[in-house]
Order: C-alpha cells, then structure tokens, then sequence
C-alpha cells in the first residue's frame, strides 16, 4: 500500500511538471479552469449539487441577482487579494520556521559553459566601451526582469488553482454525500475503485502544485558570452 501511494506521488510530480509548462503557455485556460472549480464549488454550497445539477429551468428560474452579483465580486476579489495575501504570508511564515527553508528553496548556482557572471559581462562591456555589448546586457537585464515578474504571476495563478482544486477534491471526497461536484460525478462514472484513485490522484496533484507555487528557485544571474568565458579559463 506504501508502495503504491509512492508510486502514485511519483507520477503526479512527473505529471504536474509538465502540465506546469503548458499552463504558462496557456494561462488563460488555467483562469477558465478557476472560474470553473469556484462556481461548482458555491453552487454546491448553496444547492447541494455542482454545475453537473444546473437544468433549463433552472437557470430561467434564477432570480437571486443580488447574489450573483455578490459571488461574481467575491471571485474577483479572492483572485486579487486573498490567494495572493495567502501566498504571502505563507512563504513569511516558510522562511521564520526552521527546516521549512531548505524544502521550498531550490538553489542552482552552477555556471553553465560559455555562461559568465552578468554583472562580470557588464564590466566587461564597460571597459571596452562597445555599445552592442552594452545593449545585450541592458536587452538581457530587461528580459531578466520580465521573466521574474512573469514567473511570480504565475506562481500565484498556480497557488489559487492548487487551493480551488484541493476544495474541490475534499468535498467530492469528505462532503458530497447526497449533492454532487463535478468530480464527484466523474469519479461515479468511472466506478468506485478507479475513481477513488482518481480522486486521490488529483489532490496529490494538487499538493504538488501548491509546493510548486511555495518553492522559490534561486540561481546566478548569468549570461551566455564565450569569448568571455574562454578569456578567463586562459
């Protein structure tokens, strides 16, 4: 049984990896997908089943406008500041409590070849009083910059999908016992056994997402310049 839940944390890893590069090639399906999971989730919890229960007539039945106006602000707010001030205090928190530190840091400063140091390449540049150098750094720096911001943006999409999710997960597991999510009803259809492994694949998943979006890379900035990098080995 031991072997298996490993088996199952392994695979969801190597899965999460690679659904990770293809939702920060496609960020806008990611926010579809939230959009999503938050209206199962409150249409759960004010009619005892998800979107799978809505119906014609209900819908042309619906008259609570005030609502749903409040859960449409309600969504806007919690993707503007709630899961971002979650994740804040969060990492806060990772960085004061010992032994946390070293498993959401991941730390690579090794130097690839024909790669120098950036601020190195920009002293360099100065020395020689090239122009193009001094371009390549600034257009490096720049890039350097935006690739930071887009990743810290991303992390956070990551973060409110991973707890969207994981709700989504522990009431299809622990609370729809008369109502239905609708993973609840894809884990009837494909029948008891296989769609509680399905269930518990998604929230491990779901852990991996949310350590992913908590887990700070850090590295050397560093800039591929070999005739530089040659210099300094002779």
């Amino acid at each position: 049984m031991e072997l298996e839940k490993n088996e199952l944390i392994k695979k969801a890893y190597s899965d999460v990896n690679s659904l990770i590069d293809k939702m920060y090639e496609h960020t806008w399906v990611v926010k579809l997908f939230q959009v999503f999971l938050f209206t199962d989730i409150i249409l759960y919890w004010q009619t005892d089943s998800g979107i799978i229960g809505l119906t014609y007539d209900s819908i042309r039945n619906f008259n609570q406008l005030g609502m749903l106006i409040s859960f449409i602000a309600f969504f806007g707010i919690m993707m503007a500041y709630i899961f971002p001030s979650m994740l804040f205090f969060i990492k806060l928190i990772i960085v004061y409590i010992p032994g946390l530190t070293n498993i959401f840091n991941i730390e690579n400063y090794g130097k690839a070849s024909g790669y120098v140091y950036s601020h190195k390449f920009y002293d360099y540049a100065l020395k020689e009083k090239d122009p193009l150098l001094i371009r390549l750094y600034e257009k490096h720096r720049v890039n350097n910059e935006n690739k930071k911001a887009e990743n810290k943006k991303n992390k956070k999409l990551l973060f409110s999908l991973g707890v969207l999710s994981s709700t989504e997960c522990f009431i299809s597991i622990y609370c729809s016992s008369s109502g239905q999510t609708i993973f609840k009803w894809i884990t009837i259809a494909m029948g008891e056994n296989l769609g509680s492994a399905f269930l518990y694949y998604l929230l491990a998943m779901n852990l991996v997402i949310l350590k992913y979006s908590l887990t700070d890379h850090y590295s050397i900035d560093q800039i591929y310049y070999p005739p530089l990098y040659k210099s300094k080995d002779d």
